[in-house]
């Protein structure tokens, strides 16, 4: 994969792109919805395990791929487990953060993804966190965390340096978290608007 950071005109012009049916129902979809529950009912992993079994008996033929589902849940619930014994708290799931646009940007763009999960750090901050089946590391090491780094600061009015950025690589089991200075932010920041100024994104 392509690192966003050293090439981020790729990132920028996948966001723009059509992404197809959004209701298109995957194994990851089910995943996703059950550790929403899983956080929901208070960390309840029987519950958790009880509705992605239905999901995967119902959508989905048995075999590799859903086994390696339920894998990946118990995975998530090991990881989760132990944040929380060291202190950490599930704030919020499922929100939808946006980068804000300059005015130029025409108003059917959004640069918006959605945090899996805001955590309240022990040592004090937000963490928020992505989630994807590989790539990963990629991933952190580019300029999409310090873009929804940037969003999520805005998204809970609080400073840059109160917000760190968390992803899950369910496929990898890779779980890292990466969070820039003011000045890494809002260079990547500046370095995407150019990019987007670059892109058919002006209003007409």
């Amino acid at each position: 994969m392509e690192d966003a950071l050293r090439d981020p005109a790729a990132w920028a012009r996948r966001l723009a792109e059509d992404k197809g049916d959004p209701r298109t129902y995957s194994r990851s979809n089910a995943l996703r919805h059950a550790i929403g529950y899983y956080h929901s009912l208070g960390a309840d992993g029987p519950y958790a395990r009880e509705y992605l079994e239905a999901q995967l008996s119902e959508k989905f033929k048995e075999g590799r791929k859903s086994e390696e589902t339920r894998d990946q849940l118990d995975w998530y619930i090991d990881h989760w487990e132990g944040l929380e014994r060291g202190g950490w708290l599930c704030a919020d799931l499922r929100v939808n953060v946006t980068v804000p646009s300059p005015p130029w940007v025409r108003d059917d763009f959004r640069c918006s993804g959605q945090v899996l999960r805001f955590d309240i750090v022990p040592d004090g901050g937000y963490a928020a966190w992505i989630v994807t089946q590989e790539g990963a590391p990629e991933r952190l090491g580019g300029i999409e965390p310090l873009l929804l780094q940037y969003a999520v600061a805005d998204h809970l009015s609080i400073p840059l340096s109160e917000v760190v950025v968390g992803i899950y690589g369910f496929r990898d089991r890779f779980v890292g978290t990466t969070s820039g200075d003011d000045a890494a932010v809002l260079e990547a920041r500046d370095e995407f608007f150019e990019l987007l100024a670059r892109l058919d994104l002006k209003e007409k």
